[in-house]
């Protein structure tokens, strides 16, 4: 696709993806006490990973932090260390979600969250693409949303389950548990349909294109929310506030933080997060060609301690 001979690619990811990059064993990911089968950074020809086109090229392939802690983690350490101005906190929050905090002690640990957060498994869920309902509002008189390009929406992305999660509860919609209600408010109660067999809060129906959140959904997500939430604060009971925290990836860019603060998914003390998109791969890119940016890396993962 580039159309020139590439020399050299770094690649970094998280473990599991890494152990099937080099085709390696996974066996240690099925359960405690979780094993990775090779911790420590390989450089590898495309010809030897099977890679037709890029046969001569050298992949340099970092080393994960420790069982579901990838390369991808320390590469986001590597990025912020170098833009930011002192301790922080920084989550990648997926499937798997990677999470640490940088300062006088150096403290990672993951949890699975499920894939709520990508959209996946949800009745109208979607990752943050076109067509994506981001930010769902109240005008005082309807519910009203706005899309990823503008265009017709196609489902939800997960700043938009935040913003309707978090107006549902405020308007008493949905209880402390999460579960839908009696709403006796009759524009309140001209959202909520049943679908399924169970509640659901309809933000979109114009006959072809049917867009909720139902029960089930937010079950989903209060089980995503509540596991970052353990794991930031595990992280927190261990040492100081940082001064910054960032979201990085997808997530996070078009999050609203009155929500976030709402629903609960951060511990009160950590303060408002700034989404720094893919600093996995500007890390990479850091140490694409740069000898000093590696060896960086390398003492990043012996100075971590993961919880």
């Amino acid at each position: 696709k580039l159309g020139v001979k590439v020399k050299e690619a770094v690649v970094v990811s998280n473990s599991v993806l890494h152990h099937f990059l080099l085709g390696l064993p996974v066996s240690g990911f099925e359960r405690y006490p979780f094993k990775l089968e090779l911790s420590e950074e390989v450089e590898i020809t495309g010809k030897e990973l099977g890679l037709e086109k890029s046969p001569e090229t050298l992949f340099y392939v970092p080393p994960p932090l420790k069982n579901f802690i990838g390369s991808d983690f320390l590469s986001n350490v590597l990025f912020l260390e170098e833009s930011s101005n002192g301790d922080f906190a920084v989550a990648d929050l997926g499937t798997n979600a990677e999470m640490g905090i940088y300062g006088e002690k150096k403290l990672a640990t993951s949890v699975p969250a499920g894939p709520a957060f990508e959209g996946v498994g949800l009745f109208s869920g979607m990752r943050a693409l076109p067509g994506s309902i981001y930010k769902v509002f109240f005008d005082g008189r309807a519910f009203r949303f706005l899309t990823i390009g503008g265009t017709k929406p196609l489902g939800i992305c997960a700043s938009g389950y935040f913003d309707a999660i978090y107006l549902l509860k405020s308007f008493k919609v949905l209880n402390r548990e999460g579960t839908f209600t009696e709403v006796k408010n009759p524009l309140l109660s001209s959202y909520i349909r049943e679908i399924g067999g169970q509640k659901a809060f309809v933000l979109y129906d114009d006959g072809e294109t049917l867009i909720a959140i139902t029960q089930d959904d937010i079950r989903k997500f209060l089980l995503a929310k509540g596991a970052v939430f353990g794991g930031l604060s595990a992280l927190l009971s261990e040492t100081k506030v940082p001064k910054e925290l960032f979201f990085s990836g997808a997530f996070g860019t078009h999050l609203d933080k009155r929500s976030l603060r709402g629903v609960g998914l951060i511990p009160r003390e950590l303060p408002d997060p700034t989404p720094v998109g893919n600093a996995a791969l500007k890390g990479a890119s850091l140490m694409l060609g740069k000898e000093k940016h590696k060896e960086r890396l390398r003492e990043l993962k012996e100075e971590f301690e993961v919880l």
